[in-house]
């Protein structure tokens, strides 16, 4: 229904805690909280701006160790994985909580 609605020119404003499945929809992500204007960037900017407060979880052989990288390191970390040919499992991808994002962005002032 929104992917219809930007079709035509509508705007949409939607409320929500949860970023994923929003974003590849968005052309604009405006950010309030407590009634402050904390953002209102291009969606594509939004993303790179959160893009390093990625967390991946990676299960190593032994079901109970996990190895935890940011998106900051992740080329590097992935690389060193991979040169040893570990044998690591699941991988899971954390994005950051809407409460990170706030804080994160009253820390920068906002936009």
């Amino acid at each position: 229904m929104i992917k219809l609605l930007k079709r035509r020119g509508k705007t949409v404003i939607i409320s929500t805690h949860t970023l994923a499945g929003l974003l590849p929809t968005a052309d604009r992500v405006i950010l309030m909280h407590r009634g402050r204007l904390l953002s209102n960037i291009p969606a594509s900017e939004f993303i790179k701006t959160i893009t390093p407060f990625y967390r991946i979880h990676v299960r190593r052989k032994n079901p109970n160790e996990w190895t935890t990288v940011t998106a900051s390191n992740l080329y590097e970390k992935l690389k060193e994985m991979t040169a040893v040919n570990s044998g690591y499992g699941e991988i899971i991808v954390e994005e950051p909580s809407i409460d990170e994002v706030i804080n994160m962005l009253s820390k920068d002032g906002g936009d």
